[in-house]
């Protein structure tokens, strides 16, 4: 409840007062986990203001770490709740879409874990179109590697 007011903060002392009660609370560590993942996005916004495109540049860069860091907190909780119950499709959406926030070949991971939700959960048509969404994210990405490669040969080419 807290956390759709937006009181992410509130809610994650709320799954941390469960997990101290019960390390194995299957839903306070996916709780946990979300909102640890909700606030990667706020990582690193207290960067001092950048004037040069080179301090620009590093400043997102660290940023980007940050958020990368706390995503990868996030996915601990995932899977010690999937270690937990596996049955449930709800650990692995989470986990998935954390993991395609993460971007890069976790992208495939994530494609993984939509699909087992989808296994545990056929009917659900929302994971039918995540699953769907992220194979497209995929379709993209292989297409962007191909042409990349095509222009490094083709630059290759021009140099010899």
């Amino acid at each position: 409840m807290l956390a759709h007011l937006g009181r992410f903060k509130d809610a994650l002392k709320y799954f941390e007062k469960a997990l101290d009660i019960d390390g194995e609370d299957y839903l306070a560590l996916v709780g946990k986990g979300d909102m640890i993942a909700e606030f990667a996005e706020d990582e690193g916004h207290d960067l001092t203001i950048a004037i040069g495109e080179k301090e620009i540049a590093a400043a997102r860069a660290k940023q980007k770490e940050k958020e990368q860091k706390t995503l990868e907190k996030a996915l601990e909780f995932y899977d010690k709740a999937i270690k937990i119950n596996d049955k449930d499709p709800v650990a692995w959406i989470s986990k998935g879409m954390t993991l395609a926030r993460l971007g890069g070949d976790s992208i495939f991971e994530a494609k993984k874990c939509f699909v087992k939700a989808l296994e545990l959960d056929p009917k659900d048509g929302k994971i039918k179109q995540m699953v769907e969404t992220i194979e497209k994210h995929i379709e993209k990405q292989i297409e962007k590697e191909k042409q990349a490669s095509i222009e490094q040969h083709e630059e290759e080419i021009e140099q010899e």
